[in-house]
């Protein structure tokens, strides 16, 4: 992944793999590890094809997120890669520690929201609900903007579903009042109830059986 930000093209890091990499290992997938990378550059993905990699890499589009600034919630960060964990957000470039690069990836703020667009096709409604419990520490303003900026009426509505299950206490400082989060029903998990606030499908029990935990 290093290597690829050397070709000057917008890609990250994110969703699951965002989330793995802050520490929310508890809920990672077993077996071959699976990268997710956010790019829209056709360099990128042929280059990709050509690689010989030890993990398997799920390209997905930039596109959840509005053209204001397509790098909202994308930040640099340090990567031991002995310890293979982030590090704090770069400050400077000249900045160097040894064993360590600077590697583009989602916030916790993005990242949540590139997951739970995967619900439930790429991971269940459970492994969503699992991650978002351990989400303690969201910055309000950052994830407001990415609320109003995200297309996914889908994961907009399944955050706030979940934001209301939690009660973080940062969940307490959002101002949602303005994020579109469109009409109608939307089914989320066949056969489930339907939540009246947000008109989303979700499992009729809190343990939910059938969808993939993550891809």
């Amino acid at each position: 992944m290093l290597s690829l930000q050397m070709m000057a093209a917008p890609l990250h890091v994110g969703g699951m793999s965002a989330l793995e990499l802050a520490g929310y290992w508890q809920y990672a997938p077993l077996g071959r590890r699976r990268i997710w990378l956010y790019t829209d550059s056709p360099a990128v993905r042929s280059y990709l094809r050509r690689l010989d990699l030890d993990a398997d890499i799920d390209v997905r589009s930039r596109k959840l997120f509005g053209n204001a600034d397509p790098d909202l919630g994308v930040e640099s960060r340090a990567l031991d890669l002995v310890m293979g964990a982030l590090g704090p957000v770069a400050t400077s470039a000249g900045s160097t520690v040894p064993h360590r690069q600077h590697l583009s990836v989602a916030s916790l703020e993005r990242a949540i929201l590139e997951t739970l667009e995967e619900v439930p096709k790429k991971v269940s409604f459970q492994h969503g609900a699992e991650q978002f419990e351990g989400l303690t520490t969201l910055r309000p303003k950052l994830m407001e903007a990415l609320l109003l900026e995200c297309r996914s009426v889908k994961a907009k509505r399944l955050f706030l579903y979940f934001s209301g299950q939690h009660r973080h206490a940062w969940a307490r400082r959002l101002q949602t009042g303005d994020i579109d989060i469109g009409s109608g029903k939307r089914q989320i998990i066949p056969g489930g109830k339907l939540d009246s606030e947000y008109l989303i499908t979700v499992p009729r029990s809190e343990k939910h059986e059938g969808a993939p935990r993550a891809s």
